[in-house]
């Protein structure tokens, strides 16, 4: 690893609200190792992107999150070593400046505050009945399930109940002993002990497989068609086909077909790291059903239309997280059962402002006002997250906004470490 990132000189963190303060403090001590520099992040400059009204890191304690005080390290990485710099174009909105502006204001909203008229009127005329295949968000992992379970009833047929295989370790010889049953396990982002498949039943990868072939978490696609085992284990399912919704995904070992690329997913394996469970490995499918999703996993994903249901949220920040995911307010439904309750359930945490508000600018407000591109006071930096470079790369050089650019941050890029990037170079750029 030192001499793979020998070079490294930035860092990128992306959607940082979702990083935790034992994180950062794993990033900066492994960076000293590597780069044998006692310097903060061994001497690494590091940009980190996201939005502190989005949603924390899940199961952290309070104080783990990035801009709460917290004495318990010898040094506060964030609070003490990063400076801000607000962006003020909206870019997943910007075909549909009013819905953008809506959303800005209820991103920031405070509980004990009244609605704006607009908001107001935008709400309102987004509730309404949604179409059952578009993705449905909910707060809770309940209403996730049992809205999936209802869908995989209505469109699937001849269910498949897949088991997970739990193997109990030895301390001393490392054999695998199969237990007579899987433990069932209380966390909700590990590997499922029992699934309920069928053909056609829509479900998403829920661990990276393949990231250079866009088989990464979060991958939406459907089932084609279940692999059988043969003599001894002729029930056990060995593999499962998924033809994926995006075309790009699944290009490099899939089988192409006329609605995407189909993939065999195949079991793989996880320690369970829970109590009474130790030594236990789990062999599983990294799938779950995927007509439903909480508001937590959609952080981050852009889409053309949703169906939100907000009656159950229990988090600052979660509303906005998922009625903010489309690009535009006619691809926005809002389900509930109360409409007057509403504007009530879509709140910020208020700290996040006053903590914003102590960090101290990379641009002081007095400079700012005075700063021109060409002055040379300050650089200019275009981050673009495009889910396969290759795919998008004429794309990217076609844009105008890198002919004023001194540096340009890609992430999501899908390439491997071992890639040769010889067709992927700009023009000026190193």
């Amino acid at each position: 690893m030192r001499v793979r990132l020998a070079s490294l000189q930035i860092l990128i963190i992306d959607e940082v609200s979702m990083v935790y303060k034992r994180l950062l403090y794993y990033i900066h001590e492994r960076l000293v190792q590597i780069k044998k520099c006692k310097e903060p992040f061994g001497g690494i400059s590091v940009i980190a992107v996201g939005d502190f009204y989005q949603l924390p890191p899940v199961k952290q304690r309070k104080v783990e999150i990035l801009y709460k005080e917290n004495d318990e390290y010898p040094v506060d990485y964030w609070i003490e070593f990063f400076k801000i710099i607000e962006l003020e174009e909206i870019m997943r909105q910007r075909e549909d400046a009013a819905f953008a502006t809506v959303l800005n204001s209820l991103r920031i909203e405070r509980s004990e505050e009244p609605l704006s008229e607009d908001a107001k009127t935008m709400l309102k005329e987004c509730i309404r009945d949604g179409p059952d295949e578009v993705l449905h968000v909910y707060p809770t992992n309940d209403e996730v399930n049992e809205y999936n379970l209802k869908m995989l009833r209505t469109n699937c047929e001849e269910f498949i109940e897949i088991t997970a295989e739990d193997y109990q370790k030895d301390k001393t010889t490392g054999k695998l002993t199969l237990r007579e049953k899987p433990f069932i396990r209380t966390r909700t982002d590990g590997l499922s002990s029992s699934l309920l498949f069928s053909v056609k039943a829509r479900v998403m990868l829920t661990r990276n497989i393949n990231v250079e072939d866009g088989l990464v978490n979060g991958a939406i696609g459907y089932i084609s068609a279940f692999e059988l085992g043969t003599n001894q284990k002729r029930n056990r399912v060995e593999g499962i086909r998924i033809v994926f919704e995006s075309k790009e995904i699944g290009k490099l070992q899939g089988k192409k077909t006329c609605h995407g690329n189909e993939v065999l997913i195949q079991r793989i394996q996880e320690d369970i790291k829970e109590k009474n469970t130790k030594n236990v490995v789990r062999h599983q499918f990294p799938l779950k059903l995927a007509w439903a999703c909480t508001a937590h996993k959609v952080q981050g994903m852009t889409a053309n239309s949703v169906v939100v249901n907000l009656d159950r949220t229990f988090a600052p920040g979660q509303a906005y997280v998922a009625i903010s995911r489309v690009t535009s307010q006619k691809g926005l439904y809002i389900e509930t059962k109360d409409e007057n309750e509403l504007p009530k359930k879509i709140y910020a945490n208020p700290d996040v402002k006053s903590a914003l508000e102590k960090m101290a600018k990379l641009i002081p407000e007095h400079d700012s006002l005075n700063l021109h591109p060409k002055d040379g006071k300050f650089k200019t930096i275009v981050l673009l997250n495009v889910q396969s470079l290759r795919g998008h790369f004429l794309d990217l050089k076609s844009d105008t906004r890198f002919l004023h650019a001194d540096f340009i941050c890609i992430t999501e890029t899908w390439l491997t470490d071992n890639e040769s990037t010889k067709n992927l170079e700009i023009h000026d750029f190193e």
